[in-house]
């Protein structure tokens, strides 16, 4: 069993009980809303170190 073989299965599942397809839906926008969320600290503190060594 692969990553595909799994995918392909989940789908599946989706397709045939929409509560869980929601609940998919839920989860996958809490983790791109996570990673915006990280992506935009790491950005930041990025920025200030920047800041702080053309100062220094």
């Amino acid at each position: 069993m692969n990553l595909r073989d799994i995918s392909r299965r989940i789908n599946v599942i989706a397709k045939k009980y929409p509560m869980i397809n929601s609940v998919m839906q839920k989860i996958q926008f809490k983790k791109r809303k996570d990673t915006v969320i990280l992506a935009a600290v790491i950005s930041i503190l990025l920025i200030l170190v920047f800041l702080y060594t053309m100062n220094s």
